[in-house]
C-alpha cells in the first residue's frame, strides 16, 4: 500500500468517526471559554395505547423540552420611621459629655424606673432624646423628651451613645406611696477611651408645703426636746413683756339687744366755770338764812 493511498484511508476514517459522534452519539462542545453541556433528549413515554393481537409493540418519541430561564425581581416593602414629636435630635458624639439614648423600637416612658409605674409618653422608632440621669440598682435611663417631661426608659430597649460616667445617680420615685427596695447596683458599659468622672448622687427635694398665718415656723430647729421647751418658754417670756409695755385698751363691752351699751366711767378732773361756783351755794344759804331767823324769832316770843 502506498503512502497517499494510507493517508486517505486514515482521512476517511477520522470524517466518519467525527459524523458518527456528532449525529449518533452525546456530543460534546470543546471552548476556549467555559465548558458548556448539551442537554440530551429527554423520552417521552407514548400515550399511544397498544393495540389488539399478539406482537404489537410500543415506541417511545424522543422531544426536546427546553427549560426556560425566568429572572425574577421581588420588590421589598420599604417602611419609613414615623419623624417624631420636634424633629430628630442628633446622637452624642463618642465620649460626649451630653448623651443620648436611641429607640430601637417602639418604646414605652414611664414615671420611674420599672414596669410598675405610670406610662408618661411614647418614643417612636430610632428617636433620640438626651439622658439627664441614670437608677442605681437598676439598669435604666432618666431622658427628657420633646413636651420637656421627664420619665425612665429601660437600657436593654435603647442604645447609648456618649460618656455615661457623667450622669448622676436619680433615686426613684415612690410606688404607690412606698420607697423603692435597694438592690444591687448597677454600672453601666463605658465606651473604651471615655473619661470615667466621679458619680455624685442627686437625690429628690422635698415638695414645700404652704405655710398659713396661725402657723409658726422655726427659725432653727432643736437638738434636744429640752432646748425646745427651753426655746418655747423663752419666746412666751418675750411675747408677754412685749404685751406688757403696751398701753393696755379697755375693753368695750359688746352690744346687748336689749340694753344700751354699758358707758365706761374714765376719771378725769371736772372743769367748772367760775360763775357756776356762786350760783350753786344761793340755795343753801338762803335755807340756812331763814332757819336762824325762825329760831331767833322762837326764842324771842318764849321770853
Amino acid at each position: 500500500m502506498s503512502k497517499r493511498t494510507f493517508a486517505s484511508a486514515l482521512f476517511l476514517s477520522l470524517v466518519l468517526t467525527i459524523l458518527f459522534r456528532t449525529y449518533w452519539g452525546k456530543a460534546t462542545v470543546y471552548s476556549l471559554t467555559e465548558n458548556y453541556t448539551v442537554p440530551s433528549r429527554t423520552p417521552i413515554p407514548s400515550t399511544k395505547k397498544p393495540g389488539g393481537g399478539g406482537g404489537g409493540s410500543t415506541s417511545s418519541t424522543a422531544t426536546n423540552t427546553p427549560i426556560p430561564a425566568t429572572a425574577t425581581h421581588t420588590a421589598v416593602p420599604v417602611t419609613l420611621a414615623p419623624t417624631p414629636v420636634g424633629g430628630f435630635v442628633p446622637t452624642a458624639e463618642a465620649c460626649g459629655e451630653h448623651p443620648t439614648i436611641q429607640a430601637l423600637n417602639t418604646t414605652r416612658v414611664r414615671m420611674g424606673p420599672g414596669i410598675a409605674y405610670e406610662i408618661v409618653g411614647e418614643l417612636v422608632y430610632l428617636e433620640v432624646r438626651p439622658i439627664i440621669g441614670r437608677a442605681v440598682d437598676v439598669n435604666w435611663w432618666q431622658i427628657i423628651m420633646a413636651d420637656n417631661t421627664i420619665g425612665w426608659v429601660s437600657d436593654e430597649i435603647v442604645i447609648d451613645q456618649g460618656n455615661v460616667s457623667v450622669l448622676p445617680i436619680v433615686a426613684a420615685p415612690e410606688l404607690d406611696g412606698v420607697a423603692a427596695t435597694p438592690g444591687v447596683p448597677w454600672d453601666p458599659t463605658i465606651e473604651p477611651g471615655c473619661s470615667i468622672a466621679p458619680v455624685w448622687t442627686s437625690t429628690p427635694e422635698p415638695t414645700a408645703v404652704p405655710q398659713t398665718e396661725s402657723t409658726a415656723v422655726p427659725t432653727e430647729t432643736p437638738t434636744s426636746p429640752s432646748e425646745a421647751v427651753e426655746e418655747i418658754v423663752e419666746t412666751s417670756v418675750e411675747v408677754a413683756k412685749s404685751v406688757a409695755t403696751e398701753t393696755a385698751v379697755p375693753p368695750t363691752a359688746p352690744p346687748q339687744p336689749t340694753k344700751p351699751p354699758t358707758p365706761i366711767a374714765i376719771a378725769e378732773p371736772l372743769e367748772l366755770p367760775a360763775q357756776s361756783t356762786n350760783t350753786g351755794y344761793l340755795p343753801i344759804i338762803a335755807a340756812v338764812l331763814l332757819a336762824a331767823g325762825g329760831i331767833i324769832a322762837f326764842l324771842r316770843r318764849n321770853r
